[in-house]
């Protein structure tokens, strides 16, 4: 061996002696002060836990004509409202909130007013033909919730009883509400029967002894009421009396 050279066994001979793990192993030691981090079981893998889903629902009952918004099956908020009247009941069953629109207008229902803004009719619908000069305009629906087909939650005008056409309308404060909890899918629940209310035609109101014992009210001159002179342009159609 030439004098001047370091033979290759003297540089590994420390490596493989006794007490020294040794590299070519797979497995050599942490190196001081690193944690060791166990590995997943074979054939697992980490899962994020699941969303827990919304604690909100809604609940409507048309006999009383409140709609309730329950949080975790506890009354959280309570509305009066007007639902659909009769020929234009509100749907009942089990349905979910399937859309929400901050600014929903009606495609069938408004008011026909002339150049002037004026009212011409109200109560309107899209297939009724408009007067010269005139336009229609479709019901606003602020904070819509709609649950099924047609049928939806928003702001609306409340006479105290049932008047939609299947709606289900609410004080403006209140529609906003439900809007900004509820979530796409959040359950509702329609119950009951709307009450008839006496002012709805074709429908006799009901005799009452009380009501029989009242006086008359003595009658006023009778006047015709105002009618736009467009109304005599608007001739009725099928289904639209």
């Amino acid at each position: 061996m030439n004098p001047g050279r370091v033979s290759l066994s003297t540089v590994l001979a420390p490596i493989y002696t006794t007490g020294t793990t040794p590299i070519v192993s797979g497995s050599a030691p942490l190196v001081s002060g690193t944690a060791t981090i166990p590995p997943l079981a074979s054939g697992t893998a980490a899962i994020p836990s699941p969303t827990p889903s919304s604690p909100y629902s809604i609940e409507i009952d048309l006999g009383a004509q409140r709609a309730y918004l329950l949080k975790n099956g506890k009354k959280l908020v309570e509305s009066p409202i007007s639902s659909g009247r009769v020929g234009h009941l509100t749907p009942t069953g089990d349905f979910s909130v399937i859309q929400k629109d901050l600014n929903h207008v009606s495609t069938l229902y408004g008011k026909i007013v002339d150049g002037s803004g004026r009212l011409v009719k109200a109560g309107a619908d899209s297939a009724m033909p408009v007067p010269k000069g005139c336009k229609f305009i479709p019901a606003p629906m602020k904070w819509f919730l709609r649950f099924d087909g047609a049928a939806g939650m928003h702001a609306g005008i409340l006479p105290g009883y049932a008047a939609s056409h299947g709606c289900v309308r609410m004080p403006p404060s209140k529609a906003e509400l439900f809007y900004q909890t509820v979530d796409i899918g959040t359950p509702v629940h329609v119950f009951g029967t709307a009450p008839i209310h006496e002012s709805e035609p074709d429908i006799p109101a009901p005799h009452h002894p009380t009501a029989l014992a009242k006086p008359k009210p003595t009658p006023k001159p009778w006047s015709p009421p105002y009618r736009h002179p467009a109304l005599a342009q608007i001739q009725p159609h099928a289904g639209h009396p």
